[in-house]
């Protein structure tokens, strides 16, 4: 998936399992458990997805976009986490992502029924939340492992569960929309947005959809009778 950084210029990769998705009922059972009042925010309302996975996120992700390495290094512990599991003592890397960071989450998905890749994707952004609502989700999984929480822009939760691919998500940030879909064209992999929120067309974000498509009966049918002909 490090097309994803190269297409957004470099910018550092977010890889986590697809640990848990949370609707907001869900949020709101965990805080009536807690006892504690919920905040006014997208979360809240809409869900989110908790993204885990030891050591595989850059540290970046411990911090807002073009923080200092010193103070994304204050943001970031190592503790014993599992002997046996972990080489060189046990220790784990543990940071929580703070909200506010915008990007693109996804994951490629291959059939063999037509011999391709299509890319499950969606604009999205991470959450922060109150630490003690975020430490229980944190030990609902593995709580020493990075978490990053993330709220899909289009999709639902609902949607989300059905659809994005199991069991690992892939997240950049400032990775513009048509540098995407234009890479998606030349790569022929197909767009993936079941997402019934989500327009098509959108001046200023995506690219222009190309006559080619048009013509063809679809981006879709295009691109599959274009594998046919390589």
């Amino acid at each position: 998936m490090l097309f994803m950084t190269y297409l957004s210029g470099g910018n550092p990769p977010l890889f986590m399992d697809f640990r848990k998705v949370w609707e907001p009922w869900e949020v709101e059972r965990l805080a009536a458990d807690l006892n504690i009042s919920l905040p006014d925010d997208v979360w809240v309302k809409k869900g989110f997805v908790d993204g885990d996975n030891s050591g595989s996120a850059s540290f970046n992700w411990a911090a807002l976009p073009n923080t200092n390495p010193s103070e994304i290094m204050k943001q970031i512990s190592f503790p014993i986490a599992d002997k046996h599991y972990f080489p060189g003592g046990g220790n784990s890397v543990t940071f929580v992502s703070p909200g506010g960071i915008e990007g693109t989450a996804g994951r490629l998905a291959y059939s063999s029924l037509t011999n391709m890749f299509s890319l499950i994707w969606d604009e999205a952004e991470t959450v922060e939340m109150p630490k003690k609502f975020s430490e229980a989700v944190c030990n609902t999984s593995t709580p020493t492992w990075p978490h990053t929480f993330i709220t899909p822009k289009h999709a639902s939760m609902h949607e989300y569960k059905h659809y994005a691919p199991a069991n690992h998500l892939h997240m950049t940030w400032g990775l513009k929309t048509n540098r995407l879909q234009y890479w998606m064209d030349l790569s022929n992999v197909l767009s993936v947005t079941p997402w019934e929120q989500m327009e098509t067309g959108r001046e200023g974000v995506d690219r222009p959809i190309p006559l080619l498509y048009l013509l063809n009966g679809g981006e879709d049918n295009s691109k599959i009778k274009r594998a046919g002909k390589m």
